[in-house]
């Protein structure tokens, strides 16, 4: 601004002189000279300040020049960016180059908040906040002073933090949908984005930015996924067919590295008679032939081993607990290797970012940990008996690869009442089912049969329920899902080998289910007024043919109502004669108890194949789960 008045008086006074001059030679009146010489100012100012800009002030004007090359050049890359991190090294370029002070801070969105991505502070040692949380702004793409953002409040702890810094405005980047980049910087370079070229450039190409930068971050997420469930897959199949501890944990390690990014990691195994960790297999520390043994409670390896619990520390410098393996960390998280309840050891990885780990990094952990822990609980009973014949030790596997996998409670809503339950048949089951909460109003519930019985079985079962798991809570829509799920299984698994497949998401505040049916037993929705609906319809079985078209279909699901998803092994179980219980029977018994809570009805009709099949064991595996939609608890 006060280049831009001094500019603006020097042209004036230019202007005034020529007009005393032509007032003198020329015989006009004054008012007339006056007149031509202001319309010549209007006309001609912002060019004469060009001119003075270029000639008088050439520092600034090469500085503008150069950011005005700069932000043209990246403008043209931009078109032809498809790599997420191609176009961030280039934006962190950008930002070097044309801001005149290196005094920045740039945040990208990850999941719910902006995440510390890259920044430059001049002699200054603040250390900023590793993400912040997500607030109202009202413009895009031109810098705004953090205190006309906050012009009536309080700044927030973490933007106050970044104002004490020096960074006391911010640039915001908007994608298609949402805000997908923050640029805290110095009011310093505040005279760059006042310039008349430049400022309607930046808003152009920063525009254009957000959006290109949020695309490229969505194909980075679809990339990532998978490759995650490709390595998980990889992992189960590796893992279950080995019997050697070691060389389980070294493959684990490895494996790792591949889908969650850590500068060192270390795995543990928990010593009962001594009550120690030993370490078994180490990554990224300078002296890794050393071996660290950690006790019960120590530091946070061994807090985990001692409550069973994950701990993630995002920042180990206010770390209540941690045990310091290396002066370069900033975060560390902790997963416990666990069979049922008991721990047998842990995995820590450590980074030197503060904040690195996120939660769709610490699931896919905990994926891997359970994988891990059935494997070396594996390898642990080979030791023990080497007696024991391998269809016992596949048997004895897959089954504890089911009780992992399987859900052991519902997830809690105030409108819906869960119950379900699964009666393998022999050691392992078959079948397979999942209830999972994706927000606070919406329940997805899934049911289905694989072919084949053992350890097979029990593996692909694993491998639908991971698949299900990593797209459970994407934009995916529910047919988009189960088409997804088709071919990862027609992909990793041997001709002949599917699953029958039900997929719906219950919303609770719309008051509806919508579903798709790759040829599974059609579940039945059974109305407060006793008419019912069968949910079929949708595609075929699981794994039978590539690339197969799924559609998904909606039933209202209101107040009263009640949703039952079962195995065939219920309706087809027999009587003394050979009649089937079959779906009309099953259909009839819940109509008559649909005023019961869910696991009354869930146990009722329990208890009536058991009398309709004399206490005969069953020949199939039984699973049920049963949704009811509670009349005196509507949202």
């Amino acid at each position: 601004m006060k280049r831009f008045l001094v500019e603006s008086v020097i042209v004036t006074v230019l202007y005034l002189i020529m007009a005393l001059v032509i007032y003198r030679l020329v015989p006009f009146s004054f008012p007339v000279v006056f007149f031509i010489i202001l319309l010549l100012i209007v006309v001609t100012i912002d060019s004469l300040r060009d001119f003075l800009r270029k000639h008088f002030t050439s520092r600034i004007h090469l500085s503008l020049s150069n950011a005005e090359f700069n932000l043209n050049e990246f403008n043209i890359k931009l078109n032809s960016i498809v790599d997420y991190y191609e176009l961030t090294a280039l934006l962190y370029a950008l930002i070097d180059d044309i801001l005149p002070v290196p005094h920045w801070a740039l945040y990208i969105l990850e999941q719910k908040n902006y995440h510390l991505k890259k920044t430059k502070l001049y002699k200054i040692k603040t250390r900023l906040p590793v993400e912040i949380e997500p607030f109202e702004i009202t413009d895009y793409h031109s810098p705004l002073y953090l205190k006309e953002i906050f012009p009536d409040q309080q700044l927030p702890p973490k933007i106050k933090t970044l104002q004490d810094a020096g960074l006391d405005v911010l640039l915001a980047f908007h994608g298609k949908s949402r805000g997908i980049a923050l640029l805290f910087f110095s009011s310093e370079n505040m005279s760059l984005f006042r310039d008349r070229i430049i400022r309607p450039l930046t808003r152009r190409v920063f525009s254009k930015t957000g959006q290109i930068l949020e695309n490229t971050a969505l194909y980075l997420d679809v990339l990532q996924l998978n490759l995650e469930i490709k390595k998980l897959f990889e992992v189960s199949q590796k893992l279950l067919s080995s019997l050697n501890t070691q060389e389980i944990l070294e493959f684990l390690l490895d494996a790792l590295a591949d889908v969650v990014a850590f500068d060192a990691g270390v795995i543990f195994l928990l010593d009962n008679k001594s009550g120690e960790l030993i370490q078994k297999v180490s990554r990224g520390y300078q002296v890794e032939t050393e071996e660290i043994n950690l006790k019960l409670g120590q530091g946070a390896c061994g807090w985990v081993a001692e409550h069973g619990e994950l701990s993630l520390i995002e920042d180990v410098s206010n770390a209540e607990f941690y045990y310091p393996f290396r002066k370069e960390t900033q975060s560390q998280v902790t997963i416990p290797l666990k069979i049922q309840d008991d721990v047998i050891g842990v995995i820590c990885l450590e980074s030197d970012d503060a904040g690195h780990f996120t939660n769709d990094s610490i699931e896919l952990l905990i994926l891997f940990a359970n994988q891990a822990a059935i494997a070396l609980n594996n390898a642990k009973q080979y030791e023990i008996s080497m007696a024991k014949t391998r269809l016992e030790h596949e048997l004895i596997d897959a089954a504890q690869v089911q009780k992992v996998l399987l859900p052991k409670r519902p997830p809690a809503y105030r409108s819906l009442e869960i119950s379900f339950v699964n009666i393998p048949s022999k050691i392992v089951s078959g079948d397979l089912f999942d209830v999972v909460a994706i927000d606070d109003n919406r329940l997805g519930v899934l049911i289905g049969d694989i072919s084949g019985k053992g350890a097979s079985a029990a593996i692909m079962m694993s491998l639908l329920l991971a698949g299900f798991r990593a797209y459970k809570k994407s934009q995916f829509t529910v047919c988009e899902v189960v088409a997804r799920l088709n071919n990862l299984l027609q992909e990793s698994t041997s001709a002949g080998n599917y699953a029958t497949f039900f997929y719906g998401i219950i919303d609770i505040r719309n008051r509806m289910v919508t579903y798709t049916n790759a040829g599974h037993n059609p579940p039945l929705l059974v109305h407060a007024d006793g008419s019912h609906s069968v949910l079929f319809g949708g595609g075929l079985v699981l794994g039978y043919l590539p690339n197969e078209t799924y559609i998904q279909k909606t039933e209202s699901f209101l107040p009263g109502d009640v949703l039952v998803l079962y195995t065939d092994g219920i309706t087809e179980i027999q009587n003394s004669g050979g009649e089937e219980f079959g779906e009309t029977r099953l259909l009839d018994f819940i109509v008559k108890n649909r005023a019961r809570t869910a696991f009354q009805i869930r146990k009722r009709v329990f208890d009536a194949i058991h009398r309709f099949s004399d206490g005969k064991e069953a020949g199939d595996d039984l699973t049920m789960v049963v949704v009811k939609f509670l009349e005196n608890q509507i949202p």
